[in-house]
């Protein structure tokens, strides 16, 4: 069932699609799940990008105005957003009540997407009906902030077959019974407005006021903070979720609204309690912009009503209720005060506590609650899961008031020492910022976090095999443009049979010099045409098949990521696959380059026809043997050492950065490899420019011509050549790795 958004302007569509009450019970009963989808910016190729608002009702907000439109727009993407089960017009039954809700349960929650999802990868038509050309099994990312960011790194953890990637802003993803260390993040941000003091001074002062046997003065206390009557404990609940409101509201260059909703009322001219009771005061009246579901996700007027009234409304569309229900049995994370023995300062009343939360729980939805929420098995279940996780970018504020469930690093909980965490920690803001559409008002760390998150989702997004072979063959040709006089001299020396002396090249200056002097500087870029023929589908296969290979080891060892054994495995792979194709032009290039065959070809074609007439079509498998060895040394070692590079060097920041690190990892991949596969190149140079006319052939395959050449001229002739080798395919290495990076992303924002 599809219609039009009512907004004339809105480029979104909203549907429904068919649900199971309980995927993992009995009740198969089908309901209608809400989503959202805007195809604006879709072209086939393209990402969809899933997210869900999780606590609050789905709107074209969700579809339109986040980042992830932004992101949309940059990848050829889609954005889907799919409302939560139980909440908004998302109901798997009639009501909310207890036993309705029963069957909300993260695993039935998830499974929800996951069907979504796979009805997405296999018909899409059917889901997007609206939307031509959307191909079968497109590549999915899961995006979402706060409990929608936890749903989206579970998503990618418990279902990487079909969710790609993951974007988990200000996830809460580690549970507390008695999370204080909300309270602790508010104090940290009026420090940074200079009225944390005042304010820990205001809330102990009215504790002392309210846990007193003075009925007057504490009917007084409720009456100026506009609260007459409240039950206390419900008093000074409701004064905390006021003044943190605005805890989540996104920090700019130009605006701080904590500090104009709470400190700005704190400024030395009135007691800090008559300063409490205006900032109160001041955001009940309109202060606080709107936000779309209370910061505690329970709305002011709930706390003021719940305990007047004999009855609990149950109707559906009460997102105060679902999360509450969700609280109560899944996450806890109880907003309080710290606990005495670690001496902090409290910015919430002692009265506030696990067990008065836990009272409204069984207030709520009856005494069939099992209480204390058991969040160490939660967590056992939900947070060990995301422990072996990959691609999952992580974001969180380093004044984000849930920043201590999250995976920021000085959490001291959550993934420490593990490799598959990439996570970017925005200093100065707070929770979810980098969701937000752009604004010239951005702090700069929440823009180069949405950078970085950009790359990282683009990059999951499959290449097509005829875009990653394009791109290799630019990457190559590229390389050889600048790196090829390398490859000259490299050819010399290593033909050059003894060790030195008489008038043998010395070094790869002198080679330079004798061949500009006596043969031209032409000659440097003799036999250019070989590879560069060759070149494109050379390259093309190092990358095409290394992804192909790896796609088809990570399967068949059943491994979901990976691994640095993996990563040489398919290099060899790979590198094998190359050298049954450049085998024969490398022939050809090497008799070009060969001084002693500088009168023998007038070019490439003369030289082919040659070989032929005079040696017959075998000669062009000449050296295949070595070379396979050549090409499986290199690209194990190239992909195996850039793996291990790229885990080691400190994560990029920009884009600026993510090239440099490519460029050195390439690098010091591609001096890794020629090391390992100098020998076998000695080898087949000169097995290849062996001259028939001359008599037999002293070399024929790698190791019996190592052999011969270590016993004739030492060891280290194997490495003859190895300076302007490592010259040319260390630096060379790096060019491929940088310009491949940057023709594939090019691609992906351009052709997809």
């Amino acid at each position: 069932m599809v219609k039009r958004d009512n907004t004339a302007e809105s480029s979104s569509v909203t549907a429904w699609f068919n649900q199971t009450v309980d995927h993992f019970g009995t009740n198969d009963s089908l309901w209608q799940q809400q989503y959202i989808f805007n195809p604006v910016y879709y072209k086939p190729g393209g990402p969809i990008i899933v997210l869900t608002p999780g606590e609050a009702p789905v709107s074209t907000m969700y579809s339109e105005y986040t980042h992830f439109t932004e992101l949309a727009q940059e990848s050829n993407g889609m954005v889907v957003a799919i409302e939560h089960r139980f909440f908004g017009q998302s109901n798997p039954l009639p009501d909310l009540s207890t036993a309705s809700l029963e069957y909300m349960t993260l695993e039935n929650t998830l499974e929800d997407f996951a069907e979504f999802i796979r009805a997405v990868k296999q018909t899409p038509e059917a889901i997007f009906p609206s939307v031509s050309g959307t191909p079968a099994n497109s590549t999915v990312v899961f995006t979402g902030g706060s409990y929608g960011g936890s749903i989206a790194a579970w998503m990618r953890a418990k279902y990487p077959d079909i969710v790609s990637a993951a974007w988990a802003s200000s996830a809460p993803v580690y549970s507390f019974n008695s999370f204080y260390q909300l309270d602790q993040a508010f104090g940290q941000h009026l420090g940074m407005r200079g009225c944390n003091d005042t304010f820990a001074q205001a809330v102990a002062e009215l504790d002392e006021i309210i846990m007193s046997t003075n009925q007057t003065a504490i009917a007084e206390i409720k009456a100026s903070f506009g609260f007459p009557g409240l039950a206390s404990d419900d008093f000074v609940t409701q004064l905390a979720n006021i003044v943190t409101t605005n805890i989540n509201t996104p920090v700019t260059v130009s605006n701080d609204m904590i500090d104009r909703s709470i400190c700005s009322f704190f400024d030395g001219t009135r007691s800090p309690l008559a300063s409490y009771a205006m900032a109160v005061s001041a955001i009940i009246s309109g202060y606080t912009p709107p936000s779309r579901v209370n910061t505690f996700k329970v709305p002011s007027r709930y706390l003021i009503q719940k305990r007047d009234s004999d009855t609990v409304d149950i109707s559906v569309n009460q997102a105060y209720r679902s999360w509450n229900y969700i609280s109560c049995t899944w996450f806890a994370d109880w907003q309080v005060p710290a606990p005495d023995d670690l001496n902090l300062t409290s910015y919430r009343s002692q009265l506030i506590t696990s067990e008065y939360w836990e009272s409204g729980c069984t207030e709520s939805f009856g005494s069939s609650l099992a209480l204390p929420v058991d969040v160490g098995a939660h967590n056992k279940e939900w947070f060990s899961i995301l422990k072996n996780a990959t691609n999952i970018f992580y974001t969180v504020g380093s004044i984000d008031p849930w920043r201590g469930s999250t995976v920021a690093p000085e959490s001291g909980y959550i993934l420490q020492g593990s490799d598959t965490v990439v996570m970017a920690v925005m200093n100065g803001a707070t929770h979810t910022q980098d969701m937000q559409m752009q604004s010239k008002y951005d702090l700069s760390e929440v823009t180069a976090a949405r950078e970085m998150g950009d790359r990282l989702i683009m990059d999951s997004v499959a290449l097509p095999f005829h875009f990653q072979f394009a791109a290799g063959a630019i990457a190559g040709v590229s390389e050889i443009l600048c790196m090829y006089p390398l490859d000259v001299a490299k050819t010399r020396l290593m033909l050059q049979v003894g060790k030195g002396g008489g008038d043998q090249y010395k070094s790869i200056m002198d080679v330079f010099s004798r061949i500009i002097k006596e043969e031209g500087p032409t000659r440097l870029y003799r036999g250019i045409l070989p590879p560069i023929m060759v070149e494109a589908p050379k390259r093309a296969i190092k990358f095409a098949a290394n992804d192909s290979y790896s796609a088809m080891y990570m399967k068949m060892f059943n491994s979901e990521k990976l691994t640095q054994p993996l990563a040489i495995l398919t290099g060899v792979s790979a590198g094998v696959t190359e050298a049954l194709i450049v085998a024969t032009p490398e022939l050809v290039k090497i008799r070009l380059q060969a001084k002693e065959n500088a009168g023998r070809y007038t070019g490439t074609m003369d030289c082919v026809r040659k070989i032929y007439a005079q040696e017959g079509l075998k000669a062009f498998a000449n050296g295949l043997e070595a070379t396979i060895w050549r090409h499986g040394l290199w690209n194990g070692g190239y992909f195996g050492s850039i793996f291990a590079i790229k885990a080691a060097i400190p994560k990029a920041n920009s884009k600026k950065g993510e090239l440099l690190n490519n460029f050195v990892a390439g690098a010091i991949g591609g001096t890794i490899g020629t090391t390992l596969n100098t020998p076998p190149d000695v080898v087949k140079t000169r097995i290849q420019n062996h001259n028939p006319t001359k008599g037999p052939a002293k070399y024929s395959t790698f190791l019996p011509g190592a052999k011969t050449i270590i016993q004739e001229e030492g060891f280290r002739a194997l490495y003859k050549g190895y300076v302007p080798k490592v010259l040319r395919l260390g630096p060379g290495g790096g060019i491929l790795l940088v310009v491949y990076d940057t023709v594939t992303t090019y691609m992906r924002k351009n052709f997809m």
